[in-house]
């Protein structure tokens, strides 16, 4: 079962769920291992640091799986492969991970050209994401 609410990332949080303003956000209800936040329209410098606020305020809520789908991004600016980069470092150090997923073709050409699967976990799409979470945090 999905349960959905919205809310403005600065009005924070109600329990586990929180709302970013341009995102949605589902979490599991069935399997509570992770949060899934889809993100859509372009990656650029304002939407960056939005995502960026928006991924601090799940970490400080305690979230440590996030799987980002990013599957209605047509395009992402080097401000935003620089949220991805760092994110994922920043969960990792918080004992968790960020699971990046649903690049449309045109945008994994260049995250892949730029290395990002070296430095963050990155899926075709939502489904493969949570099984290899599943499979990560099984083995743990």
């Amino acid at each position: 079962m999905t349960r959905t609410l919205r809310r403005d990332v600065r009005a924070v949080k109600s329990d586990r769920y929180l709302w970013p303003s341009v995102g949605r956000m589902r979490h599991d209800g069935g399997m509570d291992i992770g949060t899934v936040l889809e993100w859509a329209g372009d990656l650029d410098a304002g939407a960056s640091a939005r995502l960026a606020e928006a991924l601090e305020a799940l970490r400080h809520a305690g979230e440590t799986h996030v799987i980002v789908d990013l599957g209605g991004v047509s395009f992402v600016g080097s401000a935003g492969f620089g949220v991805l980069v760092a994110e994922s470092g920043a969960f990792r150090e918080t004992g968790g991970d960020l699971w990046l997923c649903g690049f449309r073709p045109e945008v994994r050409g260049v995250a892949d050209l730029l290395g990002l699967p070296r430095v963050a976990r990155v899926h075709r799409d939502v489904a493969e994401a949570r099984s290899a979470l599943r499979a990560a945090t099984m083995t743990r």
